[in-house]
């Protein structure tokens, strides 16, 4: 009997000894990156948790699109059949643009990024004085970039040295249509220049009350000799005072096309002018006379609704359609169009993964391109 314990116990030792050995032999189990998916998907973590309208989009053209997310850009050279991804790693993607096919940028964060290869891969350049909020570059090498505290610098060298630009009042947006004419917004007011940017000029100034200027946001978007300009306040008792004014002929003369319901900051309704929802959300302007607006509706039942709102022809005449939910509380984050027709949007949940959509028809029907929790 003695023995038989024995040799019991040195068996249970034996295999202890085993399994503890093959514990610590084994191989490390492989990190598996979260693969991108083309439908819809309600996953997500709270460390996942992002702002939402910080995701980015942009299309150069009907083929080669970008859009960025967590850390991870993506790219398409086929209108959004398929997507190939690029981790930058550095925090959302909250600004991107292209001048061709390979030349592009990027703002990760605090981060600036470049690509010369058609976004397969990204390079951190340059240290702007201040962490730029969003770019613009209308050739390879002049670009400029806008801050959080609105202040504006300006780059000659594609990025790699920025230098400050002094405006009479702060600017939140830029634009230029080519290499000559740009346009910047902030507050009230639109600058314009003719001479890539060394000097500038009022071209619209908004007759609201100075007292609250700073209450106001501007967004400024162009195309040839159309210039788009959007202006809203943070909105209260789920709508938002916003309106929207454009010029057809590069600054000379600018009509109001768009106005808010709600406290109008043009003086009363005017029933002639466009709405574009209880609240305004970004807005494209693929060519002069057309502009895309999305709009958001809070209070709308069952839950809150975006919409696209579609004019070709200036502002005269206008088609909007809702955008279908996936979840709730989807939020819309950027929006690049081509044309009136072709367009493509970038959203999702703070909590959740981002899609890409795109629409054939003006915003009437969208399909789901990609859906990843890396956007």
């Amino acid at each position: 009997m003695r023995h038989a314990r024995l040799l019991i116990c040195v068996l249970v030792l034996v295999l202890e000894t085993s399994c503890l050995f093959g514990k610590r032999n084994a191989p490390p189990a492989t990190p598996t990156m979260p693969a991108a998916s083309s439908s819809p998907s309600r996953s997500g973590s709270p460390s996942e948790l992002i702002d939402a309208a910080a995701r980015s989009i942009f299309f150069l053209n009907a083929s080669h699109g970008w859009a960025g997310g967590r850390g991870t850009i993506f790219a398409t050279g086929d209108g959004g059949r398929s997507w190939r991804s690029a981790r930058v790693g550095l925090g959302v993607v909250s600004s991107i643009e292209f001048v061709d096919r390979f030349r592009g940028w990027a703002v990760a964060a605090t981060t600036l990024l470049r690509s010369s290869d058609g976004g397969a891969t990204w390079k951190a350049i340059g240290r702007p004085p201040e962490p730029l909020e969003s770019i613009h570059f209308s050739t390879r090498e002049r670009g400029w970039g806008v801050t959080s505290a609105e202040h504006v610098f300006r780059s000659v060298d594609g990025g790699l040295s920025w230098h400050p630009v002094a405006f009479p009042s702060r600017v939140q947006s830029i634009c230029f249509s080519g290499d000559q004419r740009g346009w910047a917004a902030g507050h009230r007011r639109i600058y314009a220049t003719k001479d890539r940017g060394v000097s500038w000029h009022v071209s619209f100034r908004a007759s609201t009350p100075r007292n609250l200027e700073a209450d106001f946001d501007a967004t400024v978007h162009c195309s040839g000799a159309g210039v788009w300009a959007l202006f809203a306040d943070g909105g209260a008792s789920n709508q938002q005072s916003y309106f929207v004014v454009r010029s057809l002929n590069s600054g000379r003369t600018w009509a109001a096309v768009s106005q808010g319901a709600y406290v109008s900051i043009l003086g009363p309704r005017k029933p002639e002018l466009q709405d574009i929802g209880a609240y305004s959300g970004p807005f494209s302007v693929p060519k002069a006379s057309v502009g895309v607006f999305m709009g958001r509706c809070y209070p709308c039942d069952p839950q809150p609704s975006w919409s696209v709102t579609v004019t070709n022809d200036g502002g005269k005449t206008w088609l909007a359609h809702k955008i279908p939910h996936t979840v709730t509380y989807w939020e819309l984050s950027s929006v690049s169009f081509i044309d009136a027709r072709l367009g493509w949007v970038v959203g999702g949940v703070s909590s959740g993964p981002g899609e890409i959509r795109s629409t054939r028809d003006g915003g009437r029907t969208w399909h789901v391109q990609l859906t990843s929790p890396l956007l």
